[in-house]
């Protein structure tokens, strides 16, 4: 199966809170497949990936993270295909709650995936996925996302990229008082089909897409704490190897 880079992905976002009440959006967004090994020059004008807004040392490549990354973890691709899911940096700004990195081994088959994750408090936290035969994982929550949900309970993921389209899942089950078993407490989905890439390059959505990522995590959190939701309490994220942390203007 080939993949082009770059690919572009119109994506639909489903998040829907499940406990302790229903609170469901969907929104649109743009997302890029690109191979790490292709990022000398822009994809497109107005839209780069740097090294900066990713795990690992900002002076090096981002396939050099990567890398540096899986050897910390007892890892290596043998020079394999790293693709990169991500929103980049558009109009002088970047902000993308989640980047995927699809890591193949030098036989094209799939090795691990990685899921790096941002907060608005200046945090990230990678997570090694490797999925069965049908994209399907399951990994411990590590890290500090929504204010409103602590550090526990485990995701269930799925994983799958074709040439034309994408489909992740992220399903986090909890283990709650006066329940017997673990329960699903928020569920992600995130659904793209692959656009045309001068039918839309300029759509301002497009261009201006982690200033509105960033004011609708703001607007969301707002409404929940209307709604009652209290804050977690958050613990400093501790760093990992291989990732270094951010900094960042953002907080709630």
């Amino acid at each position: 199966m080939t993949i082009q880079s770059p690919t572009l992905f119109r994506c639909r976002l489903i998040h829907i809170r499940h406990h302790p009440f229903t609170y469901r959006f969907t929104h649109t967004l743009y997302m890029w497949l690109v191979d790490v090994d292709a990022l000398a020059e822009p994809v497109r004008p107005l839209v780069r990936f740097h090294a900066a807004d990713h795990l690992g040392d900002p002076t090096r490549s981002i396939r050099a993270n990567v890398e540096t990354f899986l050897s910390c973890n007892g890892i290596s691709l043998a020079g394999g295909r790293i693709l990169m899911l991500a929103q980049p940096r558009s109009a002088g700004y970047a902000f993308d709650p989640v980047s995927f990195f699809f890591c193949y081994h030098a036989d094209d088959s799939m090795a691990v995936v990685i899921a790096e994750v941002r907060n608005t408090f200046g945090e990230r936290h990678c997570y090694l996925i490797t999925p069965d035969a049908a994209g399907n994982s399951d990994v411990g929550k590590e890290f500090y996302v929504s204010p409103y949900f602590p550090v526990d309970g485990r995701y269930r993921t799925r994983f799958v990229l074709n040439p034309d389209s994408v489909r992740i899942v992220f399903a986090l089950n909890r283990a709650l008082r006066n329940r017997s078993a673990p329960v699903t407490a928020l569920t992600a989905t995130l659904v793209g089909k692959k656009v045309r890439i001068p039918a839309v390059i300029m759509s301002p959505r497009l261009l201006l897409s982690p200033y509105r990522t960033i004011a609708l995590i703001h607007w969301h959190a707002r409404r929940l704490r209307r709604r009652g939701l209290t804050s977690a309490r958050r613990l400093p994220h501790q760093p990992q190897l291989g990732v270094t942390p951010i900094r960042s203007s953002h907080g709630e």
